[in-house]
């Protein structure tokens, strides 16, 4: 159950971090269109990069929240109503 409570909680925080990585990119895509229509380009390139490293970061965050979720559910059916290890249990 510890584990499965670690698994929900460490999903929860790849999504939050993705979404914090998310709200970054769309505030460094409007810089980066503000520093386009001020004929700064070298500063909308960096914006650009970073926006891309984001996204890749995003990924992983995500694809690792999505393993967290599916190893839960997996540990989800391994326990019984009360808890207990269902490999556990005697037949």
């Amino acid at each position: 159950v510890e584990k499965d409570n670690f698994l929900k909680q460490d999903a929860a925080q790849s999504e939050t971090d993705a979404a914090d990585l998310f709200e970054e990119s769309v505030e460094r895509e409007r810089h980066a269109a503000l520093a386009v229509s001020k004929g700064q380009t070298l500063e909308a390139k960096k914006d650009y990069a970073q926006i891309a490293q984001n996204e890749e970061e995003m990924e992983k965050l995500m694809t690792r929240a999505a393993e967290d979720a599916e190893e839960d559910a997996l540990l989800v059916k391994q326990h019984d109503d009360k808890g207990r290890d269902i490999d556990a249990l005697p037949y």
